[in-house]
C-alpha cells in the first residue's frame, strides 16, 4: 500500500488499463477501492485508463473516480 507521505507529493492518482483488465478479481478489486479511498483522503484525485465500454464506465461511477 502506498505511505500517506508518498501521496501527499502527488496531484493525481493514476490507475492503469490493469484495473478494468482484472475487474472480475474481487480480491484485487477491494485493494484497489481501498487506494482510491485513501487517495480521496488525502485530497488527491484518481484517474483510471482503459474505459472503453459502458461496463468499464459503470465500473469507474461504483470505485468513484475522478476522471477517466
Amino acid at each position: 500500500m502506498i505511505s500517506t507521505s508518498v501521496i501527499q507529493l502527488v496531484s493525481y492518482i493514476k490507475l492503469d488499463k490493469y484495473v478494468v483488465d482484472n475487474k472480475s478479481n474481487r480480491n484485487f478489486m477491494l485493494l484497489v477501492k481501498s487506494l482510491i479511498d485513501h487517495a480521496h483522503s488525502a485530497g488527491k484525485k484518481v484517474i483510471l485508463e482503459g474505459i472503453e465500454t459502458e461496463l468499464d464506465m459503470q465500473l469507474a461511477k461504483k470505485l468513484q473516480v475522478d476522471f477517466v
